[in-house]
């Protein structure tokens, strides 16, 4: 029952202690979000669609650009991203290694 509770207590800590930290480390500006953003158009498009040239990875961007889902994107990268996530996830060469910086 003690073993229980102390996993528990440590699960419960390990997760108050993301958030603290996420509470008090430096938040990406909006540019450096909207580049997030922009980046993950262009690795996913390249991923799903590998002989995609750069004319259409740029129409994919400018097209994302007009959403309305990308204000709420924009939103939750500022508000639950650090910067030093989002400068990880801007210098990754693909979606999987982007990914592995936000988590």
């Amino acid at each position: 029952m003690l073993a229980a509770l102390l996993v528990i207590a440590a699960v419960v800590g390990f997760i108050v202690l993301g958030r603290l930290v996420r509470v008090f480390a430096d938040q990406p500006s909006e540019a450096q979000c909207a580049s997030l953003l922009d980046r993950y158009v262009d690795h996913a498009s390249r991923q799903h669609h590998p002989g995609v040239d750069d004319d259409d990875i740029q129409r994919a961007v400018e097209q994302s650009q007009g959403k309305a889902e990308r204000f709420d994107d924009l939103a939750s990268c500022r508000d639950e991203l650090t910067a030093r996530q989002v400068e990880c996830a801007l210098s990754s060469t693909n979606v999987d290694e982007m990914e592995r910086c936000v988590q």
